[in-house]
């Protein structure tokens, strides 16, 4: 399971490709990263201003324990753009112990074309996009270049190079503010944003330096000297992040794992902004918000690969890397000669569950990548085993959402394969279908990983009935 996607949402940045080194750095300064007050790492911010264009870096770094482990994330993102500050190209990089994702692309007429590296394997793509696109770290510069009135709301398509999507994101200036910082006071101006369905506060003085940037649940980046950003909290241990945004239940549950129908009542969301509604999960009161989670077992005649007609599920996306040649090999073998599309999802996800380490890695995750190092949170098995399954022809979705462990609701990914119907499934526990404390929020890769991460802070979870 992975907490640190929003986290590393708010940590990634654009660093141009370096054509003219000797050009000056117009511009560098530090944020710390901070969670809940604990330090988890820092960014360093660096612009630079081109002859014929601007040219963005930056580059951070994540700390943090997960699964019992201290791991650690670097990004790096570059990008160029024009003097209107429009996307021109971009490289992205994430490096963690054992792995490296990067995505690098170009904006060429209405397309970005993109390619994707990860686990010794290359995947190109295009996105299409309809008139400028801006990159998630020109935001500072291009709100500072325009005459903003107060209170009015601008739509941007952004582009995020992690997630490689783009959003039409909401903008407005709040207005003048005062922040104090070490004892300092600045004269900034005071902004929201909410970019990829996540809401920020950011707080930006007259030369665009971002001073401060909140999101939630409790992401905070503050404007720091380079030695303070980089220095660690030497009397804090790297936080777990996981626990620390863990939903409490309003009561223990015994044999979790076992059951088979939950009633929920949910505060502090709002229903229309997620997909809480599906074969398995029922809303039964809009106000106050009740649910009921009871997981559609597979049905006793099962469809035969390939399915047709989910198309939408069966295409492979730069994550889930289903025309592959290696997933495709590994799928067949997991089949062994098999048609039956419930019996093949099956054996996949007995597969994956017996075979992938459950390891907390705060990596992209990439099912070619995942079946080379066999090991991987909740993320990695969900996309592996989405890979394999669409390999076959067998649609199948990635969900996220919520968990049942110990006293609390953990974030947590995981499966709904179509096998003649939707069937939820868990490659991480080894479930199918799933037992009923999956509490799904929304489908989708990273950018909705990120969203569902925006409610744990406000989330809360009273257990109605257990079955």
């Amino acid at each position: 399971m992975k907490k640190v996607v929003l986290f590393l949402f708010v940590l990634c940045a654009a660093c141009p490709r370096t054509n003219s080194q000797a050009d000056a750095v117009t511009q560098t300064y530090w944020l710390g990263w901070y969670e809940k007050d604990h330090k988890v790492g820092y960014m360093q911010s660096i612009f630079q201003a081109h002859a014929d264009r601007f040219r963005f870096e930056r580059r951070g770094k994540l700390t943090t324990e997960m699964m019992g482990n201290i791991v650690t994330a670097n990004p790096v993102t570059v990008c160029n753009t024009d003097k209107s500050y429009a996307l021109k190209d971009f490289d992205f990089i994430m490096s963690t112990p054992g792995h490296q994702f990067h995505v690098s692309g170009a904006v060429r007429g209405s397309k970005i074309q993109m390619t994707v590296e990860s686990g010794n394997q290359r995947q190109t793509s295009a996105l299409d996009v309809e008139g400028p696109v801006y990159p998630l770290d020109a935001l500072p510069n291009l709100l500072r270049s325009r005459d903003m009135t107060p209170h009015t709301k601008y739509d941007l398509l952004v582009f995020d190079p992690m997630v490689q999507k783009t959003s039409s994101s909401e903008i407005m200036l709040l207005g003048p503010d005062r922040l104090t910082l070490r004892d300092t006071v600045f004269a900034v101006d005071k902004f929201s944003a909410v970019l990829f369905g996540v809401p920020y506060t950011i707080w930006i003085d007259s030369a665009a330096r971002v001073l401060r940037e909140d999101a939630p649940p409790s992401s905070v980046m503050l404007l720091e000297p380079g030695a303070d950003a980089m220095a660690t909290m030497p009397e804090q241990a790297p936080p777990d992040l996981m626990s620390m945004f863990a939903v409490p239940s309003s009561m223990k549950l015994e044999n979790a794992r076992q059951l088979r129908s939950l009633k929920l009542e949910l505060n502090g969301i709002d229903p229309k902004s997620f997909d809480l509604a599906d074969e398995s999960q029922k809303i039964l009161n809009a106000i106050p918000l009740q649910l009921l989670i009871a997981p559609v077992s597979p049905p006793s005649v099962g469809a035969h690969v390939p399915i047709t007609g989910e198309t939408t599920a069966t295409r492979p996306t730069p994550a889930v890397q289903c025309d592959n040649a290696l997933i495709i090999r590994k799928a067949r073998e997991i089949a062994a000669g098999s048609t039956d599309a419930a019996q093949i999802a099956r054996a996949i996800n007995n597969w994956v569950f017996a075979n992938v380490l459950q390891k907390g890695t705060p990596s992209m995750p990439s099912a070619t990548d995942v079946l080379q190092t066999m090991e991987g949170d909740c993320n990695e098995h969900a996309v592996l085993y989405a890979a394999l399954c669409r390999a076959l022809g067998i649609p199948c979705k990635i969900c996220v959402g919520l968990v049942y462990r110990d006293g609390y609701f953990w974030y947590h990914a995981w499966n709904k394969v179509f096998v003649g119907t939707w069937v939820p499934v868990d490659p991480t526990f080894g479930q199918f279908p799933i037992d009923a404390t999956h509490l799904k929020l929304t489908e989708g890769e990273m950018d909705k990983q990120a969203q569902v991460l925006t409610v744990v802070g406000n989330l809360a979870i009273n257990i109605l009935e257990a079955k």
